[in-house]
């Protein structure tokens, strides 16, 4: 498994399949209960497609740097919404 910490005890892990596919999960979306979750969970489900199709793509997702920017992209979000 590839975990991707992130601030604030967040985030997002990979499991790597045999056939170059990958399951996914992560503790980023808010409640549906909370206004404006939808919105903000919608744009951390594109984050999740986006980091899934890189580390798929060969990306390695494990440097320090592509944290960073994933975590920059989360508080964009954040920030957002």
């Amino acid at each position: 498994m590839i975990k991707l910490s992130l601030p604030g005890n967040q985030y997002i892990h990979l499991t790597p399949a045999e056939n170059g596919s990958a399951s996914m999960g992560s503790n980023l979306h808010e409640d549906p209960g909370v206004p404006g979750a939808a919105t903000y969970n919608a744009a951390i489900d594109g984050l999740e497609a986006l980091v899934m199709a890189q580390h798929c793509a060969g990306i390695d997702v494990t440097e320090p740097k592509y944290a960073e920017a994933v975590a920059t992209a989360l508080e964009a979000i954040a920030n957002h919404y």
